[in-house]
């Protein structure tokens, strides 16, 4: 089987992500996230697309629900299936665009724009495809997105301090493609006695209104969008949508 080579690329840059960090986004709560799944999916099964170490997935599996986590990094994919010993949590090592599952979840949801991991618009519409073929029919997709950053956009890169200590800085260096849609980036951290790390971020970004054309191409349709996981409104000055997909209904 020929894989596809934006699939292998982001397998590499993850696992080189999963040797180099105890957990992804390590101060980042994830408990309101949880809430907001949780009460969508209840005690049915749930699959996360790019689930990474587990951060959500796992005490989403503590809520009662039945989860999937899908990951193609094995690194990521190792500390996840550890971490996750006794709950009712499946790890299963596929492709976003390329997978297939047993069962038919009631929710699928992918954050943290993991879904523009995808890198090219030909590979998220087709994982939106396959999440309409896989959810069950009264399900629902949730996708966690930014907003492209007009600023950024215009600039065409930056570099920016993400986090600093006595002994330490943290520098964020990006560069965005706006006619292909693309941004990379660079997490690089300078510490005292320590090597210079540096972890890539390769994404292919969209705008709300591209991405609902897509998943309206797959089968969906828009129910809801919010600014966060906290229900706020979503308007024209927010920096990130958290948007809800139902299938579309016949008219």
């Amino acid at each position: 089987m020929t894989i596809d080579p934006d699939a292998e690329r982001q397998a590499d840059l993850w696992d080189r992500w999963s040797r180099s960090v105890p957990h992804l986004y390590p101060d980042r709560d994830p408990s309101r996230i949880v809430e907001f799944l949780a009460e969508l999916v209840g005690s049915g099964v749930a699959l996360e697309l790019g689930a990474g170490d587990g951060r959500v997935a796992i005490p989403l599996a503590r809520t009662g629900a039945s989860v999937v986590g899908l990951e193609i990094a094995s690194g990521l994919a190792s500390k996840m299936r550890k971490a996750s010993v006794g709950l009712d949590l499946t790890v299963a090592e596929a492709d976003m665009a390329e997978f297939s599952l047993a069962q038919s979840p009631d929710l699928i949801y992918c954050i943290r724009s993991t879904f523009f991991h995808l890198g090219t618009q030909e590979r998220q519409l087709r994982c939106l495809e396959l999440c309409g073929r896989q959810l069950a029919s009264d399900g629902l997709l949730v996708l966690d997105c930014f907003v492209p950053d007009l600023h950024l956009l215009q600039r065409q890169s930056e570099v920016t301090v993400s986090g600093y200590a006595d002994d330490a800085v943290e520098l964020r260096a990006c560069s965005v493609d706006p006619i292909q849609q693309r941004i990379v980036y660079r997490a690089i951290r300078l510490a005292t006695g320590a090597p210079v790390s540096v972890l890539p971020v390769e994404q292919r970004f969209c705008w709300p209104a591209e991405l609902d054309l897509m998943a309206r191409c797959a089968g969906f349709e828009l129910r809801s969008r919010f600014a966060n996981f906290e229900g706020e409104e979503f308007t024209p000055g927010c920096t990130r949508h958290v948007s809800v997909y139902g299938r579309r209904s016949e008219r």
